[in-house]
């Protein structure tokens, strides 16, 4: 076996039996397009609410919820009526996905988007109309059209159950995605705007953007406390998502290197 082959097994084997890197969630946001500017991808520091711009999505742009799924990110844009895959580095759209609702009913308006841990997908849009939907393969089916207006944001937790809450009803509310029914768990305290998001941390503590504001929603009593302005308006889509660690940061973590 040559040198050159040796130093390769050996440093793959090193770097093989490294731990995993912990890395930080990091707190993305989408907002609307204006005439005045496109739509973008933001970043949020979670302890101050301060956003910073990673790139802009499309000049026409008007997200519905954001979800990340295997470190990619998922909306759904009301322009294109497709879900779009956005490049967490840079904002750009990678895919767009025709998950066929357009063919029965348009999904339209401010709404939420929320992913399950095995992988199914629901979308609630202004109308009160809860659908279903996969991404491999493309399809979606309306559950229920019987919830609240204006839901603006929807997000599972840990253990599986979908949170999310009404401008019109200024509450926090349980869902449920099976049944297509909704209970109340009590009143925000303040006004939401008319765009927004929802997302969970994974230690639980649940995170909204009321337009322009980042608050933190107690699941206890819905009331809603604001952690800092996010400097941008118009946001529509909250997730967190721990970043894939580059083949740079792998091999300096495990003190690999080929000189």
């Amino acid at each position: 076996m040559s040198r050159t082959c040796v130093i390769g097994l050996v440093v793959g084997l090193t770097c093989y039996l490294c731990p995993v890197i912990a890395r930080a969630e990091a707190l993305y946001a989408v907002s609307f397009s204006t005439p005045a500017r496109a739509g973008l991808l933001l970043k949020i520091d979670p302890e101050t609410g301060q956003g910073t711009e990673v790139g802009e999505v499309a000049d026409d742009f008007s997200p519905m919820g954001l979800i990340a799924v295997k470190n990619r990110l998922y909306t759904f844009d009301q322009v294109r009526d497709e879900i779009l895959e956005i490049d967490p580095s840079s904002g750009s759209i990678l895919n767009s996905i025709n998950i066929g609702n357009g063919e029965v009913r348009e999904i339209f308006g401010e709404g939420g988007m929320a992913i399950r841990s095995n992988g199914v997908g629901y979308v609630l849009d202004a109308a009160g109309e809860l659908y279903r939907f996969s991404l491999d393969p493309p399809a979606s089916v309306l559950v229920a059209d019987q919830f609240p207006f204006n839901i603006n944001g929807i997000a599972f937790d840990a253990q599986d159950q979908l949170y999310g809450y009404s401008t019109n009803l200024g509450k926090l509310i349980l869902i449920d995605e099976v049944a297509g029914t909704f209970e109340e768990v009590g009143a925000l305290g303040t006004g939401t705007g008319s765009l927004g998001g929802l997302a969970f941390r994974s230690d639980g503590m649940l995170f909204a953007a009321f337009e322009s504001r980042l608050m933190q929603i107690s699941t206890i009593t819905g009331a809603a406390t604001e952690i800092g302005s996010i400097g941008y308006l118009n946001v529509a889509g909250l997730t967190f998502l721990v970043p894939e660690p580059s083949s740079i940061e792998l091999l300096a973590a495990c003190n690999c290197t080929l000189s």
